[in-house]
Protein backbone atom coordinates (compact mmCIF):
# COMPACT_ATOMS: atom_id res chain seq x y z
CA UNK A 1 0.00 0.00 0.00
CA UNK A 2 3.01 2.14 0.79
CA UNK A 3 5.08 1.35 -2.42
CA UNK A 4 6.62 4.60 -4.12
CA UNK A 5 4.23 4.10 -6.68
CA UNK A 6 1.22 3.91 -4.20
CA UNK A 7 2.63 7.55 -2.14
CA UNK A 8 2.79 9.00 -5.67
CA UNK A 9 -1.14 7.96 -6.63
CA UNK A 10 -2.17 8.76 -3.19
CA UNK A 11 -0.83 12.09 -3.08
CA UNK A 12 -1.57 12.96 -6.50
CA UNK A 13 -5.22 11.75 -6.17
CA UNK A 14 -5.70 13.79 -3.05
CA UNK A 15 -4.38 17.22 -4.96
CA UNK A 16 -6.94 16.37 -7.58
CA UNK A 17 -9.57 15.65 -5.20
CA UNK A 18 -8.99 18.82 -3.42
CA UNK A 19 -9.02 21.14 -6.58
CA UNK A 20 -12.43 19.50 -8.42
CA UNK A 21 -14.27 19.60 -4.87
CA UNK A 22 -13.28 23.77 -5.09
CA UNK A 23 -13.69 24.06 -8.68
CA UNK A 24 -16.28 21.27 -9.27
CA UNK A 25 -18.76 23.40 -6.42
CA UNK A 26 -18.38 26.71 -8.98
CA UNK A 27 -19.19 24.79 -11.81
CA UNK A 28 -22.68 23.15 -10.56
CA UNK A 29 -23.38 26.51 -9.44
CA UNK A 30 -23.06 28.12 -12.41
CA UNK A 31 -23.93 25.09 -14.50
CA UNK A 32 -20.66 24.79 -16.31
CA UNK A 33 -20.48 20.85 -16.37
CA UNK A 34 -20.33 20.72 -20.45
CA UNK A 35 -17.57 23.14 -20.32
CA UNK A 36 -15.59 21.11 -17.52
CA UNK A 37 -16.66 17.95 -19.95
CA UNK A 38 -15.16 19.61 -22.96
CA UNK A 39 -12.06 21.42 -22.31
CA UNK A 40 -9.94 18.16 -21.24
CA UNK A 41 -10.89 16.03 -24.23
CA UNK A 42 -10.88 19.32 -26.84
CA UNK A 43 -7.26 20.15 -25.34
CA UNK A 44 -6.04 16.88 -26.47
CA UNK A 45 -5.33 18.40 -29.78
CA UNK A 46 -2.71 20.54 -27.63
CA UNK A 47 -1.20 17.09 -27.05
CA UNK A 48 -1.14 15.98 -30.11
CA UNK A 49 0.26 19.07 -31.48
CA UNK A 50 2.82 19.41 -28.88
CA UNK A 51 4.13 15.28 -29.42
CA UNK A 52 4.09 16.56 -33.21
CA UNK A 53 6.48 19.44 -32.92
CA UNK A 54 8.52 17.35 -30.26
CA UNK A 55 7.77 19.65 -26.95
CA UNK A 56 5.80 18.43 -23.70
CA UNK A 57 2.57 17.15 -24.20
CA UNK A 58 1.59 18.83 -21.11
CA UNK A 59 2.35 22.67 -22.37
CA UNK A 60 0.54 22.09 -25.50
CA UNK A 61 -2.29 20.50 -23.30
CA UNK A 62 -2.10 23.65 -21.33
CA UNK A 63 -2.10 26.24 -23.98
CA UNK A 64 -5.10 24.53 -25.98
CA UNK A 65 -7.09 24.22 -22.86
CA UNK A 66 -6.80 27.68 -21.71
CA UNK A 67 -6.99 28.99 -25.58
CA UNK A 68 -10.00 27.39 -25.70
CA UNK A 69 -11.61 28.52 -22.50
CA UNK A 70 -11.42 32.24 -23.48
CA UNK A 71 -12.53 31.23 -26.87
CA UNK A 72 -15.64 29.71 -25.36
CA UNK A 73 -16.19 32.86 -22.44
CA UNK A 74 -15.50 35.25 -25.63
CA UNK A 75 -18.10 33.32 -28.38
CA UNK A 76 -20.62 32.60 -25.64
CA UNK A 77 -21.34 36.26 -24.90
CA UNK A 78 -22.87 36.56 -28.22
CA UNK A 79 -24.65 33.54 -28.55
CA UNK A 80 -25.60 30.07 -26.39
CA UNK A 81 -23.03 29.06 -25.01
CA UNK A 82 -23.16 25.15 -24.86
CA UNK A 83 -23.20 25.27 -28.85
CA UNK A 84 -20.07 27.11 -28.70
CA UNK A 85 -18.55 24.90 -26.16
CA UNK A 86 -20.10 21.95 -29.27
CA UNK A 87 -18.41 23.40 -31.94
CA UNK A 88 -15.14 24.58 -30.35
CA UNK A 89 -14.99 20.99 -28.91
CA UNK A 90 -15.47 18.92 -32.17
CA UNK A 91 -12.86 21.87 -33.62
CA UNK A 92 -10.39 20.82 -31.35
CA UNK A 93 -10.76 17.02 -31.57
CA UNK A 94 -10.82 17.03 -35.18
CA UNK A 95 -7.25 19.25 -34.74
CA UNK A 96 -6.22 16.59 -32.51
CA UNK A 97 -7.18 14.22 -35.34
CA UNK A 98 -5.19 15.69 -37.89
CA UNK A 99 -1.83 16.41 -35.59
CA UNK A 100 -2.13 12.47 -34.77
CA UNK A 101 -2.59 11.59 -38.44
CA UNK A 102 0.53 14.15 -39.69
CA UNK A 103 2.81 12.49 -37.02
CA UNK A 104 2.19 9.07 -38.80
CA UNK A 105 2.88 6.79 -35.52
CA UNK A 106 1.89 6.00 -32.40
CA UNK A 107 2.29 8.25 -29.45
CA UNK A 108 2.42 6.44 -25.83
CA UNK A 109 2.03 9.98 -24.06
CA UNK A 110 -0.56 11.76 -26.27
CA UNK A 111 -2.78 8.79 -25.83
CA UNK A 112 -1.96 8.62 -22.00
CA UNK A 113 -3.83 11.74 -21.80
CA UNK A 114 -6.90 10.21 -22.93
CA UNK A 115 -6.96 6.92 -21.17
CA UNK A 116 -4.39 7.67 -18.35
CA UNK A 117 -2.93 5.37 -15.59
CA UNK A 118 -3.02 6.87 -12.26
CA UNK A 119 -0.64 4.27 -10.82
CA UNK A 120 1.84 5.66 -13.56
CA UNK A 121 2.38 8.95 -11.59
CA UNK A 122 6.12 9.25 -10.67
CA UNK A 123 7.94 12.05 -8.24
CA UNK A 124 8.62 14.25 -11.34
CA UNK A 125 5.69 14.43 -12.53
CA UNK A 126 3.84 15.36 -9.01
CA UNK A 127 5.83 19.01 -8.99
CA UNK A 128 3.57 20.53 -11.69
CA UNK A 129 0.44 18.96 -10.34
CA UNK A 130 0.69 20.26 -7.13
CA UNK A 131 1.91 24.09 -8.58
CA UNK A 132 -1.04 24.08 -10.66
CA UNK A 133 -2.88 22.61 -7.91
CA UNK A 134 -1.83 25.01 -5.71
CA UNK A 135 -2.58 28.24 -8.27
CA UNK A 136 -6.49 26.84 -8.45
CA UNK A 137 -6.85 26.50 -4.38
CA UNK A 138 -5.41 30.12 -4.40
CA UNK A 139 -7.26 31.85 -6.90
CA UNK A 140 -10.76 30.21 -5.47
CA UNK A 141 -9.84 31.39 -2.20
CA UNK A 142 -8.59 35.15 -3.44
CA UNK A 143 -12.41 35.55 -5.27
CA UNK A 144 -14.48 33.27 -3.50
CA UNK A 145 -16.81 36.05 -2.81
CA UNK A 146 -16.92 38.15 -6.00
CA UNK A 147 -17.01 34.94 -7.84
CA UNK A 148 -19.93 33.03 -5.62
CA UNK A 149 -22.19 36.68 -5.98
CA UNK A 150 -21.40 36.50 -10.07
CA UNK A 151 -22.40 32.47 -9.85
CA UNK A 152 -25.32 32.74 -7.79
CA UNK A 153 -26.95 36.70 -8.28
CA UNK A 154 -24.91 37.88 -12.25
CA UNK A 155 -27.00 40.93 -12.24
CA UNK A 156 -26.76 42.05 -8.74
CA UNK A 157 -23.02 41.69 -8.56
CA UNK A 158 -23.17 43.91 -11.75
CA UNK A 159 -25.06 46.45 -10.48
CA UNK A 160 -22.17 46.22 -7.22
CA UNK A 161 -19.58 47.10 -10.32
CA UNK A 162 -18.07 43.35 -10.61
CA UNK A 163 -17.52 42.52 -13.94
CA UNK A 164 -19.76 39.02 -14.77
CA UNK A 165 -18.06 38.72 -18.22
CA UNK A 166 -14.17 38.70 -16.84
CA UNK A 167 -15.50 36.45 -13.67
CA UNK A 168 -16.57 34.11 -16.56
CA UNK A 169 -13.23 34.79 -18.37
CA UNK A 170 -11.46 33.64 -15.42
CA UNK A 171 -13.19 30.74 -14.39
CA UNK A 172 -13.52 29.24 -17.54
CA UNK A 173 -9.24 29.64 -17.57
CA UNK A 174 -9.54 27.99 -14.21
CA UNK A 175 -11.26 25.58 -15.17
CA UNK A 176 -8.46 25.31 -18.04
CA UNK A 177 -6.12 25.06 -15.25
CA UNK A 178 -7.43 22.18 -13.03
CA UNK A 179 -8.24 20.32 -16.59
CA UNK A 180 -4.21 20.38 -17.34
CA UNK A 181 -3.55 19.67 -13.58
CA UNK A 182 -5.99 16.77 -13.29
CA UNK A 183 -4.99 14.49 -16.71
CA UNK A 184 -1.47 14.38 -16.75
CA UNK A 185 -1.08 10.89 -15.98
CA UNK A 186 1.75 9.34 -18.02
CA UNK A 187 1.72 6.04 -19.28
CA UNK A 188 3.22 3.02 -17.25
CA UNK A 189 6.83 2.04 -18.04
CA UNK A 190 8.33 -1.42 -17.99
CA UNK A 191 9.87 -0.45 -14.68
CA UNK A 192 7.10 0.76 -13.00
CA UNK A 193 4.38 -2.08 -14.35
CA UNK A 194 6.71 -4.97 -12.73
CA UNK A 195 7.16 -3.12 -9.59
CA UNK A 196 2.89 -3.19 -9.72
CA UNK A 197 2.65 -6.53 -10.31
CA UNK A 198 5.33 -7.58 -7.74
CA UNK A 199 3.42 -5.63 -5.05
CA UNK A 200 0.24 -6.81 -6.10
CA UNK A 201 1.37 -10.52 -5.79
CA UNK A 202 3.19 -9.59 -2.49
CA UNK A 203 -0.91 -7.99 -1.45
CA UNK A 204 -2.35 -11.33 -2.79
CA UNK A 205 0.16 -13.63 -0.99
CA UNK A 206 -0.52 -12.10 2.38
CA UNK A 207 -4.41 -12.00 1.55
CA UNK A 208 -3.94 -15.90 1.12
CA UNK A 209 -1.75 -16.49 3.97
CA UNK A 210 -4.49 -14.71 6.22
CA UNK A 211 -7.30 -16.86 4.66
CA UNK A 212 -5.32 -19.85 5.72
CA UNK A 213 -4.89 -18.67 9.30
CA UNK A 214 -8.54 -17.74 9.57
CA UNK A 215 -9.16 -20.80 8.32
CA UNK A 216 -7.53 -23.02 10.91
CA UNK A 217 -8.33 -21.19 13.47
CA UNK A 218 -11.81 -22.23 12.67
CA UNK A 219 -11.03 -25.49 11.98
CA UNK A 220 -9.35 -25.79 15.78
CA UNK A 221 -12.31 -23.81 16.98
CA UNK A 222 -14.86 -26.03 15.85
CA UNK A 223 -12.74 -29.42 16.25
CA UNK A 224 -12.61 -27.88 20.09
CA UNK A 225 -16.05 -27.49 20.57
CA UNK A 226 -16.91 -31.14 18.69
CA UNK A 227 -14.13 -32.45 21.32
CA UNK A 228 -15.97 -31.07 24.19
CA UNK A 229 -19.77 -31.88 22.72
CA UNK A 230 -21.00 -28.91 22.68
CA UNK A 231 -21.53 -29.06 18.92
CA UNK A 232 -22.08 -32.34 16.92
CA UNK A 233 -20.94 -32.24 13.00
CA UNK A 234 -22.90 -34.91 10.93
CA UNK A 235 -21.17 -36.61 8.36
Amino acid sequence: MFSDFMVNTWIASTIVAIVAGLVGFFVVLRGSSFLAHALPHGAFAGAAGAALLGLDPILGMGVFAVGGALTVSTLGRRGRNDVVIALALVVMLAAGALFLSLGGQYSAEVFALLFGQILGVSSAELLPILVLGTVCVVAVIATYRPLLLASVLPEQAAARGIGTFGVSIFFAVLVALATTMSVPIPPLTEDRRKDIVKHLHKVLENHRTALRNVRRDIKEAVDKLEKEKLITIEA
